[in-house]
């Protein structure tokens, strides 16, 4: 399954799992948000702004779809490797937005941050080994967001660096 070979449409009529059709629904909507918000900055930065405000609204529209479909990714079985490491990998991301929810002060943050990291390297590790056995990336599937690549703790660091310096992180 990828964004460019795969669509909810398609899915469907193949008889994909729900968890499948809304993964594609995640990857489109995703690259769709990141398509216009692309076109919304080269639009302003041409001083068009009568276009670069559709542009914004239509990224806008595209976010909502996006947390919205994953919203539901914890009702929906896993049937397949892919499912799978995709919801570990949204179980990686909601561990770390989980901090931002809690009261703030010392005795929450040291634990939290001790029980996140331990889970962290536990998901990241099962979520590597189902991509392994699997043979397929959720980055390479347009659910890069799920994976969340930068933030492993098994993955080399010059690999990290290289990947964000070619992302043009700076």
């Amino acid at each position: 399954m990828d964004k460019d070979k795969h669509s909810t449409t398609v899915l469907a009529n193949e008889g994909g799992s729900v968890l499948s059709i809304v993964l594609a629904g995640i990857a489109a909507a995703n690259a769709a948000a990141e398509e216009y918000e692309k076109r919304a900055s080269e639009e302003k930065a041409a001083g068009n702004l009568f276009p670069s405000n559709y542009f914004e609204g239509a990224e806008k529209e595209q976010l909502d779809m996006y947390f919205g479909l994953k919203e539901v990714l914890p009702f929906l079985p896993a049937s397949t490797l892919p499912e799978a490491a995709a919801q570990i990998g949204h179980a990686i991301n909601e561990i770390c937005s989980g901090y931002d929810d809690m009261p703030e002060g010392k005795a929450i943050d040291e634990p939290y941050k001790a029980m996140q990291k331990k889970v962290e390297r536990l998901l990241f590790s099962a979520l590597r080994a189902v991509e392994a056995v699997g043979h397929f990336s959720l980055s390479q599937m347009g659910l890069e967001s799920l994976r969340n690549t930068n933030c492993d703790p098994w993955a080399e660091v010059e690999d990290i660096v290289r990947q964000l310096r070619a992302e043009g992180v700076k």
